[in-house]
């Protein structure tokens, strides 16, 4: 079982967790739909992005999250997030993944329709 990331750590130190409520020390936006944008950024593993999305629960006072963490950052970015997450999960085979957490990694098109790498972790408790 690869040892896929059920979490992220901001630069503040904070971290969001898969399954569990977001910190208090948080601060979060409306995103779309049930989503939150997190204010901040990411660190280690995952530093760099530009927009991080959170998926609440349909309570949306307990905050707990979901669905999934959204990464977002610039296109260029892509290759160099391959070679990291080969290096620290091997080598991609499609998506990394373990019982517990399933790493997206691809190129989609953003709001303003300029392609963005998104990191999607994605929580199967709560697939449909």
């Amino acid at each position: 079982m690869l040892p896929a990331p059920g979490s992220v750590e901001l630069e503040d130190g904070s971290v969001i967790d898969l399954g569990k409520p977001l910190p208090e020390s948080v601060e979060t936006v409306s995103g779309p739909g049930r989503s939150l944008r997190v204010v901040g950024r990411t660190t280690g593993l995952f530093a760099t992005t530009d927009s991080i999305q959170v998926l609440l629960d349909r309570a949306p006072l307990d905050r707990v999250v979901v669905g999934s963490i959204r990464l977002i950052y610039p296109q260029a970015d892509h290759g160099t997030l391959v070679n990291r997450f080969s290096d620290a999960f091997g080598p991609r085979e499609g998506d990394w993944y373990n019982r517990i957490t399933l790493v997206l990694l691809g190129v989609t098109e953003s709001h303003g329709d300029v392609p963005v790498t998104v990191i999607e972790l994605l929580d199967p408790r709560y697939w449909d």
